[in-house]
């Protein structure tokens, strides 16, 4: 069985009004999940979920003005040294687990990004990408990598 399941020890934020005390004072909250095949850890992908706020003179405060997560990284296998667990949907279970706490966060979109060094030696991810609904963005020689959620 594929599953993703959250690691971090700042899991609650999601589950109650602390995620926004939390983000008053920091305005980002980097998190990981595992994704696990058969019980055991073979995935892993770090996201910060993130806030902007500007302030507002007419109001004398700060206002949010935007909601976002950034996928620094997700990898199946990478710890092990093997490619054995991938193409198995463990990254794509990571991916969904990654959307819908974004959802739950309220984020309006999900950005990364896929450097050229990850191209020659994943030359796949571009495809990955897209195939779970990500938008590819020119960036250098790489991708910017973005999917909106409505």
């Amino acid at each position: 069985m594929v599953e993703a399941q959250i690691t971090d020890n700042t899991a609650y934020i999601f589950d109650d009004r602390s995620w926004e005390n939390e983000l008053r004072n920091n305005l980002f909250e980097t998190i990981q999940i595992e994704g696990l095949l058969d019980g055991t850890k073979v995935g892993l992908a770090t996201a910060t979920f993130s806030i902007k706020k500007e302030f507002n003179i007419s109001s004398n405060q700060y206002e949010e003005r935007d909601r976002y997560v950034y996928l620094a990284r997700i990898d199946v296998d990478s710890n092990q040294g093997t490619k054995v667990n991938r193409r198995r949907g463990v990254g794509t279970a990571i991916l969904a687990e990654l959307e819908r706490r974004a959802r739950r966060f309220g984020a309006k979109r999900i950005d990364g990004q896929i450097s050229a060094s990850d191209i020659q030696t994943q030359p796949w991810l571009p495809n990955f990408y897209t195939q779970n609904g990500f938008q590819l963005e020119a960036e250098g020689s790489g991708f910017k990598i973005i999917k909106q959620l409505n």
